[in-house]
C-alpha cells in the first residue's frame, strides 16, 4: 500500500524589514538607500558637503538618522577635513527630527543677522582692523604726522582706537616712538566718546570741522 505523500508545510512568507529603505551598503558601509533627500534641510551641511557625502552613498535622512557610532567614526575619518563635525552639528539628532515629524524638513528659527562690523582683518601691528577710515587728527595728541604714521600701520578708524587693549597700547607706543604718548593724551578715552558721539561713519567731523581750527597745521596737537 502506498504511503500517502505527505505535503510539505508552507513556507512562512518572510517578514517586511522594518528599515525597508535600506538597500545595500554605501561606499563607508553605512546603510544603503533606495531615494534621496536633500541633506541640505540637515543644519551642518552644505552644498559641497552634501556633494562629498552622496559620492559615498550617503543620500537620505533615514541613513543620517540610523548612524551609530562605528558608522559616525567611520564618515568622520572619510570626511577628513572636518572632524567632529557629525557630532557638533547634531546630525543624527536633526535627521531623527525629520523622521518624526513625518519625514518632512523640521523648520528652522532664522538665524539672527550678523551686525556689519568695523573690524576687518589686522594691521601690521596686530591689533583690529578696519572696513572704513575716520579723521584720527580729531583725537587730540594725533596731527598730520602721526595720523600718517598710524595709517600706514593700518590704523585707520576710531573705533580701532577705542579697542585697544594693553597690549596694543604697548605696541603702538613702541611703533611710534612716542612713548606714553597714547595714555598721556588719553586717545582710547577720546575715541570711545567720539564713537558714542558720531555713531554713524558715513557722518564724522574732520579734524577741521570739529574744532573749526582749518588753518591748523600743528602735526602734534
Amino acid at each position: 500500500m502506498a504511503v500517502a505523500a505527505v505535503a510539505a508545510a508552507p513556507k512562512p512568507k518572510a517578514k517586511t524589514s522594518a528599515t525597508a529603505w535600506q538597500k545595500g551598503t554605501t561606499k563607508v558601509g553605512t546603510p544603503g538607500s533606495d531615494h534621496k533627500d536633500d541633506l541640505k534641510e540637515i543644519n551642518g551641511i552644505g552644498p559641497k558637503m552634501e556633494t562629498l557625502l552622496n559620492s559615498f552613498g550617503i543620500q537620505s535622512w533615514e541613513q543620517l538618522a540610523a548612524f551609530t557610532k562605528a558608522d559616525v567614526a567611520k564618515v568622520d575619518a572619510a570626511l577628513e577635513d572636518f572632524p567632529g563635525r557629525i557630532e557638533r552639528d547634531e546630525w543624527v539628532a536633526q535627521a531623527k527630527a525629520i523622521m518624526k515629524n513625518g519625514h518632512k524638513p523640521v523648520e528652522r528659527a532664522p538665524k539672527p543677522k550678523k551686525k556689519p562690523s568695523w573690524q576687518k582683518g589686522t594691521t601690521k601691528l596686530g591689533t583690529p582692523g578696519a572696513g572704513h577710515r575716520d579723521d584720527l587728527k580729531v583725537v587730540h595728541g594725533i596731527g598730520p604726522v602721526l595720523e600718517k604714521t598710524l595709517n600706514d600701520y593700518g590704523i585707520q578708524a576710531w573705533e580701532q582706537l577705542a579697542a585697544f587693549t594693553r597690549k596694543d597700547v604697548a605696541t603702538v607706543d613702541e611703533a611710534l616712538s612716542f612713548p606714553g604718548r597714547i595714555d598721556r593724551d588719553e586717545w582710547i578715552k577720546q575715541a570711545k566718546e567720539l564713537v558714542k558721539r558720531f555713531p554713524d561713519r558715513k557722518k564724522r567731523p574732520t579734524r577741521e570741522t570739529f574744532l573749526n581750527r582749518t588753518g591748523d597745521t600743528d602735526p602734534f596737537s
